[in-house]
């Protein structure tokens, strides 16, 4: 026996062939006699003798509504792009675009002075004579590519919709191509030509973390402080006193670089709740003589040994770093391919250029 009967028509055709036993169910001389009941009701009585059921109790009506829940949706007119770390790159070091974009190399020449001042003695005698020795280092020039397409239909869905699809596919290949040069320029990547970057050049400046009371590092995996304020402090000084001492005080490490945990840590962790509200930062850059400013890089999160995080220290000027992109991200005109086009994008690097190495030190292991 089923349990419910799907539609009205199911159900007149049940009743009609099954009217002998609806009979016998009452009496067998059954005859309703003068008591009339409505169509709608009789339909119901013989549903209840066979235990049956219609679905939504009885209504057939009751999926139906005057509006549609798809009607009561907003859609939101500003589209929401999925977001990624900051691309620091342009803000890290200065960006040269002296080389030309058809060059495949880029030179530069590093002269050093020779000779010596002596004292005169003899008149006749010959004076020391000076000169300039100077080496060349070359960088090669790489192109990167990236594009998109728009179809005929593309644009056609694009401008019913409202939504400006080619636009947003053009942002995408731009911000794409950036990150990929943050990346670069941070640490380099073997997959694009460059095996190291401006972070993990061989030639920079390796320091070693103070020992502290607690702990390794400066705080522990949850954001717990590990390392006092002075602690922090004598790491900071030790990159920036190296780089003074090896450069004769030419250099003095203005910047200090440090990957997000960290930066997030120095901001909020107060010096000294009792006695004062400042942050450890603050207290680095009051007590510091060198450090003017404190930055974070996204990329130094995992720029360190074993994908640890590493702080940088060095003097912000083109003269002892930059980047070199002699052709900026180009979109080329639309290519025609069939029904479709597409926009092939295109840039050109040549890496970063360290001219004054010890000029910039590094410190890995202060945070988990």
């Amino acid at each position: 026996m089923i349990d419910v009967v799907d539609s009205m028509d199911n159900v007149e055709n049940f009743i009609f062939d099954m009217k002998d036993s609806l009979a016998s169910q009452y009496s067998s001389s059954w005859d309703p006699g003068p008591m009339r009941v409505s169509y709608e009701e009789a339909i119901l009585n013989c549903l209840k003798a066979f235990n049956l059921k219609l679905p939504n109790d009885g209504r057939t009506d009751s999926g139906e509504t005057g509006v549609f829940l798809r009607q009561l949706e907003y859609i939101m007119q500003q589209p929401l792009m999925k977001e990624y770390g900051d691309i620091k790159f342009r803000s890290m070091l200065p960006v040269d675009h002296q080389v030309p974009n058809g060059a495949t190399q880029w030179t530069w020449r590093q002269y050093d002075e020779k000779g010596e001042l002596r004292l005169i003695t003899d008149p006749s005698a010959d004076f020391s004579m000076v000169d300039v020795q100077g080496e060349e280092k070359q960088n090669p020039i790489k192109s990167y590519g990236i594009g998109y397409s728009v179809s005929v239909q593309d644009a056609r869905q694009s401008m019913f919709a409202g939504v400006p699809l080619e636009s947003m596919r053009a942002m995408a290949a731009r911000r794409i191509t950036e990150r990929a040069l943050d990346k670069l320029v941070c640490t380099g990547s073997a997959k694009l030509g460059f095996s190291t970057g401006f972070a993990n050049d061989s030639s920079i400046t390796a320091v070693t973390k103070n020992a502290q009371q607690s702990g390794t590092t400066w705080f522990d995996s949850n954001g717990g402080s590990l390392a006092d304020p002075k602690e922090i402090l004598d790491d900071v000084h030790g990159l920036s006193k190296k780089i003074f001492t090896d450069t004769l005080g030419r250099y003095t490490g203005s910047r200090l670089a440090v990957g997000t945990k960290t930066y997030a840590f120095l901001a909020s962790k107060p010096q000294s709740p009792t006695f004062t509200d400042a942050s450890v930062m603050t207290y680095i850059l009051r007590m510091s003589p060198w450090i003017k400013e404190i930055v974070y890089w996204p990329r130094l999160d995992t720029a360190g040994a074993n994908s640890k995080e590493r702080m940088l220290c060095w003097d912000p000027s083109p003269d002892v770093a930059r980047v070199m992109i002699p052709q900026e991200f180009e979109q080329f005109p639309p290519l025609p391919v069939n029904m479709a086009f597409k926009i092939l994008c295109h840039v050109r690097y040549g890496g970063v250029a360290i001219y004054r190495p010890k000029a910039i030190a590094y410190m890995d292991g202060i945070s988990p």
